[in-house]
């Protein structure tokens, strides 16, 4: 009995975790069907309202990692592309030609100690790890 049981539970979960991971076919994603957003057709990432596709409208916030391609697919702030960072629109130094730099405590992205001081106010959640005095 005991051993009909453990089969019959990881049956279940084999079934789960296949059903959780197959491709779109339509371009959803996630939600109900949990379908996957592996299907270059679509996209690799899953918005937050369940649709595949590119770009920050799908990768951006609210991106589903668990029914992306992969979860480097998502990206929780955009960089920046003109070397602001921070603020409202929470843009990152990160991912972007400001790859590596600190944002400083007045929202701009650089290397130097000015933006990378933690004693200077850098922010370490925009962009690279802030150095010590």
């Amino acid at each position: 009995m005991r051993s009909t049981l453990m089969i019959t539970a990881v049956v279940g979960l084999f079934m789960g975790s296949v059903w959780s991971q197959s491709q779109t076919p339509d371009g959803s994603c996630g939600g109900i069907n949990k379908f996957l957003c592996n299907n270059p057709a679509f996209g690799s990432c899953c918005s937050s309202s369940g649709y595949c596709g590119t770009g920050m409208d799908y990768c951006g916030q609210g991106c589903q990692a668990t029914f992306s391609n992969s979860t480097t697919s998502c990206m929780t702030k955009p960089p920046s592309s003109n070397g602001n960072c921070g603020g409202a629109e929470n843009i990152t130094c990160s991912g972007g030609p400001y790859d590596g730099s600190c944002c400083s405590k007045y929202g701009f992205c650089g290397k130097t100690a000015s933006f990378c001081s933690t004693l200077g106010g850098c922010q370490a959640e925009f962009g690279a790890a802030c150095t010590l005095p």
